[in-house]
């Protein structure tokens, strides 16, 4: 289900609910971003892609300024394209080289940087953190296919082929 602020991709009368708990500098989560554009492509208006937040700061130095960039990017528009830019280049998250990216990517610097602080903005990212703490999210990626926790491998070809079971009404490596 598609909660305020959710960043989406596909459209919303989808069979199919692709939700993304994700941590920028996390490695594995870098690894589907390719996956998920190739799922995107492949099932076509059948799935709908959901990105939300989940920095483990305690894991990843900068998780939570890569989460703080992205919503601030949003503010602008442009939440995709450095969604695409910090998942390139997570290991260098710092807010010099953050602000570099916001400047590449053509925004606002001073929106930017106010953004970047904002309480709102911060409230953003830390609501996805609580709705995958309620949902028993303890890993960078996870998944759920249609409000059902995916726990299969990230590689394409296991989760189209749980994006296909789902679509059928079956229920590979899902778990209620």
């Amino acid at each position: 289900m598609k909660q305020l602020g959710d960043h989406v991709k596909g459209p919303p009368g989808a069979d199919l609910v692709l939700v993304e708990y994700s941590d920028f500098q996390s490695p594995y989560s870098a690894e589907v971003v390719d996956v998920i554009d190739e799922l995107l492509k492949s099932f076509g208006g059948k799935l709908r892609f959901v990105f939300r937040h989940f920095p483990q700061p305690g894991v990843h130095e900068y998780a939570l300024s890569g989460a703080l960039a992205a919503e601030a990017a949003a503010r602008q528009k442009k939440f995709w394209a450095m969604y695409r830019v910090l998942f390139r280049n997570q290991v260098a998250l710092d807010r010099e080289t953050i602000l570099t990216f916001a400047e590449d990517l053509d925004l606002d610097l001073s929106q930017f940087e106010q953004d970047l602080d904002s309480e709102l903005t911060l409230r953003r990212v830390q609501r996805g953190v609580l709705l995958g703490e309620k949902q028993g999210v303890n890993r960078t990626p996870t998944f759920f296919i249609n409000d059902v926790k995916y726990e299969g491998g990230t590689d394409f070809e296991s989760l189209a082929g749980a994006l296909e079971d789902a679509l059928r009404g079956g229920s590979k490596k899902l778990v209620a």
